[in-house]
């Protein structure tokens, strides 16, 4: 009764391209990423939340900064990380001497990221170190959640 090959004719696709092509023109085109260093940055400084039975862990990855650039603190269940890198000061003194860059890659940076946190979390339990460019916050899970190993006998 039904071909599937006269279900869907040449013209109904060309409908579509015609389409894309000007929404392409509209909008532009979405560009080919062949290799991750030519993506635009999502966030900074690049993050990993990762979880175990006993704790979950959030990584930054933030160098140039010290540990006490960092304000972190935790209400309910988001966690709130802010720092602003030293150098920002320095840079506002050096501009104010008529300086004149030639290369700057590095500029002062600041921070402000929010991770929700699962509900299992123990927010009396919070560890956070700064090491070699990376903040570790690592927060303990509640005993109850974690989960219960029976042994068979």
């Amino acid at each position: 009764m039904f071909n599937s090959a006269n279900l869907f004719n040449e013209s109904f696709f060309n409908q579509f391209r015609q389409l894309q092509s000007e929404l392409e023109s509209a909008f532009g085109s979405f560009p080919e990423i062949a290799d991750i260093r030519q993506a635009a940055r999502q966030g900074f400084p690049p993050t990993v939340v990762s979880d175990k039975d006993n704790e979950v862990s959030v990584k930054l990855y933030a160098a140039g900064f010290n540990a006490d650039d960092f304000d972190i603190t935790l209400e309910k269940n988001l966690l709130k990380i802010q720092a602003a890198r030293g150098d920002a000061a320095e840079s506002s003194a050096e501009e104010g001497e008529n300086v004149r860059y030639h290369l700057r890659e590095r500029r002062a940076d600041k921070v402000n990221r929010v991770v929700t946190l699962p509900d299992d979390c123990d927010m009396e339990n919070v560890n956070a170190e700064y090491k070699n460019g990376v903040l570790t916050v690592t927060v303990a899970r509640k005993e109850k959640a974690r989960p219960r190993v029976i042994s068979v006998q």
